[in-house]
């Protein structure tokens, strides 16, 4: 079908148009209300299907797969759970053009229960994944050439994610991405300097921390294991430039074996491996002037 200019100009009332197989022809399907400020509040969800080109200004908003995207796709905006076009299986590839992921995107999806990012993805928002109960999988493109940023508590509190492998790209990662992940039992760290704060906190299943290059390593930041009760070795050995373990970093680490620190120097701050009863033995050389409450 061709949709020529302007069909559907100034009809307030239409709050969501689908529209499937386009001809080239289509533009200047919608518009809105120049009044309104808040303009996204008044564009109507399109579904652009098998379109292969626009004359005029393209649609505004893009569903796909149940994800509503920005018109070239480039900004995922948030998830549409109850959309025609989301997967049954709640099975979700990103569009290969996402750069971002909006902060909420998709949080507290329970429908969703795996996503795969392309190789363009460059920041996923704060809280983006936070309280998707259902996600069991993520997979990151191991080809991507790009410096992924993840957010604030991005993937927390998802409880039914157990293994987590983020390949060896370059990252920036911010506090608590993890956190509260209950069944999360592995994950391998990726390039990085230090152990963000909260990383894997309340992750109450790990039982294997692995890192893909442990010699860059430098801080272990403050709750980074806090309340990893499973938890009970870790081998501070391969971590030869680890020179500060922060806050509270293993707080509650109840099943925490005999630990041996000899990197010179390092600094352990207040109560690092409070509450940790398994430790019956700690030996520590060269500890900084910080050390305290370890």
């Amino acid at each position: 079908i061709i949709i020529h200019g302007a069909a559907f100009y100034n009809c307030p009332s239409i709050t969501q148009a689908r529209m499937y197989n386009l001809g080239t022809d289509a533009d200047y399907i919608y518009t809105y209300d120049s009044s309104i400020t808040d303009k996204t509040a008044a564009l109507i969800s399109f579904i652009a299907g098998d379109a292969t080109g626009w004359v005029g200004e393209p649609p505004l908003i893009v569903i796909s797969n149940g994800v509503q995207y920005n018109f070239n796709k480039t900004q995922i905006i948030k998830v549409l759970p109850t959309d025609p076009s989301f997967p049954s299986n709640g099975a979700i590839t990103l569009e290969s053009e996402a750069i971002t992921i909006n902060t909420g995107a998709f949080q507290n999806c329970i429908e969703l229960t795996q996503v795969i990012f392309g190789s363009n993805i460059k920041t996923i928002g704060i809280n983006a994944f936070m309280g998707c109960s259902n996600l069991t999988t993520i997979t990151i493109d191991p080809n991507s050439k790009l410096e992924l940023k993840i957010e604030r508590y991005a993937f927390a509190n998802c409880t039914s994610l157990s293994v987590v492998g983020l390949p060896n790209i370059e990252y920036s990662l911010s506090y608590g991405i993890f956190s509260g992940c209950t069944s999360l039992t592995s994950i391998t760290f990726p390039n990085g300097s230090n152990i963000p704060g909260e990383f894997v906190a309340g992750c109450t299943s790990l039982t294997s921390f692995t890192c893909t290059n442990p010699l860059i390593i430098t801080s272990i930041s403050d709750y980074s294991f806090a309340g990893c009760t499973s938890l009970t070795t870790f081998d501070f050995s391969i971590y030869s430039n680890l020179n500060q373990i922060s806050v509270h970093a293993f707080n509650g680490c109840s099943s925490l074996g005999d630990i041996t620190i000899t990197q010179s120097p390092i600094r352990i701050h207040g109560a690092a491996f409070y509450n940790c009863p398994s430790i019956t033995q700690a030996t520590m050389y060269n500890l900084g002037t910080d050390a305290n409450y370890i």
